[in-house]
């Protein structure tokens, strides 16, 4: 992942500093990620969370595309939009959109000069402001002085502990919840939930789609502890589909389906469709659209042509990105089983029935790796009932890198000993997968956002130079200059 052109001066008050996102380990539950340096940074800045309109949005899983979709609705009713989210996979400046305009490095540079003299002070007085803390800070203060209508802020990790926890949100909303980072947030659904429920605050609205019963208790329990109505899916809104399911083609569902509020109001979107595929996406479209219905409620109008246009329009990089159809060429940040498991339900149901009325079987491998404190067994579970080949590299740019020893001795427990491969460097993995990828196969990039990052400026420039005219339409994005 390719930092930024900052200057020396930028990239040495920016870079050298503790980044958990880069750490073996992280101390979640330590003194050093309470809110003390964060609210410190905030206050010599003025305070910027208080002056912004936040819809603050949690989540073990789709809590990303959650936010893209939120914000495509919101600009498509022409708001200003302001759009937080982490990891970024190749520009830092991806972590800060306006309108969807990615920062461009004299936006950073700006922000930075303005940061330079807080932060060099905090560093002397002992209280160094963390990389992440410092980028939160950047684009509270970046979003205050572009004076968006709305932000919408993805939290890092967790959210109770959060360097985003210490604005004072509109909305907040919390996505799937599934076993992910353990170490720091706990080993039970209910912990992790109560994680993400830290984000909850007094009287104001919480939107969920969170189905797991021990789950939804906890952050029942917490919205009536802060007074805070709690609108739930399946409960206060639901998804109903309009017609029969199905694929016009090997990537596009478009499938039609609704989002309806129930109540007395009985409100329904009616005929929303998604460029993105798979049945985890309606789940987050359909908490986005719950959002900006109460947004719409609270005044700032929002007709249902704009949630539809909204929706239909929204891109999300890296999450089953399709680069090419034929081959298929796949990137996905999935780094979980649950998310490894979307992945595959995704990709069954993109080539099953082409290969059923092709009358072939292709093959369908995986490059993959992952970080080194992920439930890496059932990841390749998951994987195995799928991919036929697993190419195994480490990525680069980030210490947590699994092993590729480690790697290779759980694949060879899913896959036959012929069937997996390993690689040194993701380029050189790419460069082994891909000229041997067929006219019918599957070759896809997952595991984490760090090897998608690495490889994503490889996959572009092979696919458009093979066959550009299949090209992912999302597949590079406009920065700002």
């Amino acid at each position: 992942m390719s930092s930024t052109a900052l200057t020396k001066t930028g990239q040495e008050i920016f870079f050298n500093r503790i980044d958990y996102e880069r750490s073996i380990t992280m101390p979640y539950q330590s003194p050093e990620l309470k809110f003390q340096r964060m609210t410190e940074l905030l206050e010599r800045l003025g305070n910027p969370q208080l002056q912004l309109r936040i819809i603050h949005v949690a989540g073990t899983k789709g809590k990303g595309s959650t936010c893209h979709f939120v914000e495509s609705i919101l600009r498509e009713a022409g708001y200003r939009t302001g759009l937080y989210t982490s990891p970024h996979l190749e520009y830092l400046g991806e972590r800060f959109r306006i309108d969807n305009r990615i920062a461009s490095d004299e936006d950073l540079q700006e922000q930075i000069t303005i940061l330079r003299p807080i932060v060099e002070q905090m560093d002397s007085d002992g209280q160094p402001p963390t990389f992440f803390e410092l980028s939160t800070a950047l684009a509270f203060n970046y979003f205050r002085q572009n004076a968006v209508d709305f932000v919408i802020l993805e939290v890092g990790l967790g959210g109770r502990l959060d360097s985003t926890n210490v604005c004072s949100p509109l909305i907040t909303a919390i996505t799937s919840i599934s076993l992910d980072h353990t170490a720091q947030l706990g080993e039970t659904l209910p912990q992790i939930a109560a994680e993400k429920a830290g984000i909850v605050k007094t009287q104001r609205p919480v939107f969920t789609s969170v189905r797991n019963s021990p789950a939804l208790d906890v952050i029942r329990q917490t919205a009536v502890k802060n007074s805070a109505p709690l609108h739930v899916l399946g409960e206060d809104f639901e998804i109903d589909y309009a017609g029969t399911r199905h694929f016009a083609s090997r990537t596009k569902n478009d499938s039609p389906f609704n989002v309806r509020m129930l109540g007395k109001n009985g409100w329904c979107n009616e005929d929303l469709q998604l460029s993105l595929p798979g049945d985890h996406q309606r789940t987050n479209a359909a908490l986005a659209v719950a959002i900006c219905h109460h947004i719409d409620q609270l005044g700032w109008r929002l007709t249902a042509d704009q949630i539809r246009n909204g929706l239909r329009t929204a891109r999300v990089p890296a999450r089953i990105e399709v680069f090419s159809e034929t081959p298929l060429i796949v990137v996905d940040v999935a780094h979980n089983e649950a998310s490894v498991h979307e992945l595959v339900s995704c990709l069954h149901e993109m080539t099953n029935q082409r290969m059923l009325d092709g009358g072939f079987r292709s093959r369908r491998r995986l490059l993959f790796s992952c970080s080194k404190d992920k439930d890496i067994e059932a990841m390749m579970r998951r994987a195995a009932s799928y991919f036929d080949e697993i190419a195994l590299t480490c990525f680069l740019l980030n210490p947590r890198a699994a092993k590729l020893q480690n790697l290779r001795r759980v694949a060879n427990r899913f896959f036959a000993a012929d069937n997996v491969t390993v690689y040194e460097s993701p380029e050189a993995a790419w460069q082994a997968t891909w000229p041997i990828t067929q006219e019918h196969d599957v070759l896809c990039i997952a595991g984490s956002f760090f090897i998608a990052g690495e490889l994503l400026p490889s996959v572009r420039k092979a696919v458009s130079d093979k066959i550009p005219f299949q090209a992912s339409p999302s597949g590079s994005e406009e920065r700002g200059c």
